[in-house]
């Protein structure tokens, strides 16, 4: 196969996958909400864009054992990315303050959000936070 069919094949699904971008974002904000109806409150989204809900990120009181119980529990999570200041290759380059970010940094956890995300499943992660965060 010549490389103008990859870009062709690559340009065709990425097509696929606009045409169907309103249902996904729908099926995304539909389990963000529900997570938030459980009472896990995640991370809000700024009022003056329209979020497209790609990620639900949860502040944890303990984000290591969370991730540790739910994995105990086939519930596959993970921290937030690392924060680019502390990654080798920026290790020397300049930084501005920024507390709050490496606060969060050791609280969040980015919980399932994948577009097939069942309701069942939703409801399966968000008892299990639940319960071991102590919310309800």
């Amino acid at each position: 196969m010549a490389i103008a069919d990859h870009f062709n094949l690559q340009a065709a699904l990425g097509v696929a996958q606009l045409e169907q971008l309103e249902g996904f974002i729908s099926v995304k904000k539909t389990n963000y909400e529900r997570y938030n109806a459980h009472g896990l409150r995640l991370l809000p989204f700024r009022n003056i864009i329209r979020p497209n809900f790609w990620f639900y990120s949860f502040c944890s009181r303990d984000r290591d054992g969370l991730i540790e119980y739910l994995g105990k529990q086939g519930i596959r999570t993970r921290p937030i990315w690392k924060l680019i200041h502390t990654l080798e290759m920026y290790k020397e380059c300049a930084a501005f303050e920024i507390k709050t970010a490496e606060e969060y940094y050791a609280k969040i956890v980015n919980i399932p959000c994948s577009t097939n995300l069942t309701k069942d499943e939703a409801d399966t992660v968000a008892a299990a936070i639940v319960q071991y965060e102590g919310l309800k």
